[in-house]
């Protein structure tokens, strides 16, 4: 592993708390989106949907939205870490991630993408280290200023590493006192990521909008 990749070993070293279930993941493409009507996609699929996406996004105000794709943590130099956490219980899932949810929110962490997946049998969170929406909430996670961290995930290895190892820290305590028996997937692993539909310029946008699927990475 190449050294610019050190941030991914301290993201990788939190093993006490992986746990690979039986929730497997629609597909590695995530696309969320606020607009200013107050509507907005909230997906996880294949990136063959992308198509339809990004004709509804281009056409849209937007106010705080992303586009990610999960990939392979072997290539992790031009990638942001994320975790995916999923749930379930004899009720359902959905009432263990919200509370989970909850928890993380009372340690600072917000901006979590929730979902409710396989008929409601799992309640999924994703948590993925978007710099841009904590700098336009002015948010001092972690202790960072945001604002100051280079839009350029080559370019914010310390950031990573900072972030990395406050999760890790944030999930230990929410997660203590959730049965194990519920807690089913803790997966980390790492994304491509445009946090700032937001802020694209003309040229940015063409690029985006029209990149084929196999170009979006």
């Amino acid at each position: 592993m190449a050294p610019i990749d050190e941030w991914l070993n301290v993201w990788l070293s939190a093993t006490d708390l992986a746990k690979d279930g039986e929730y497997r993941s629609p597909g590695s493409l995530h696309v969320y989106a606020m607009t200013m009507r107050g509507d907005g996609p909230q997906f996880s699929g294949p990136l063959p949907a992308w198509k339809s996406f990004s004709e509804q996004l281009i056409s849209s105000q937007i106010t705080l939205g992303l586009v990610a794709i999960e990939t392979e943590v072997e290539h992790a130099y031009f990638k942001y870490p994320g975790v995916t956490l999923a749930f379930e219980s004899p009720f359902g899932g959905t009432a263990v991630a919200r509370e989970v949810m909850t928890k993380l929110g009372q340690l600072g962490i917000g901006g979590i993408l929730a979902e409710t997946e396989r008929g409601g049998r799992f309640g999924v969170l994703r948590i993925l280290m978007t710099p841009r929406w904590y700098a336009q909430s002015d948010d001092r996670l972690f202790g960072l200023d945001w604002s100051k961290v280079p839009n350029d995930p080559v370019h914010c290895d310390e950031a990573k590493k900072t972030w990395a190892m406050g999760v890790h820290a944030a999930l230990r305590k929410a997660l203590a006192d959730i049965p194990a028996m519920c807690v089913d997937t803790v997966r980390f692993g790492v994304f491509d990521i445009v946090d700032w539909l937001q802020d694209l310029g003309p040229r940015e946008s063409t690029l985006l909008y029209s990149a084929k699927t196999s170009q979006l990475a």
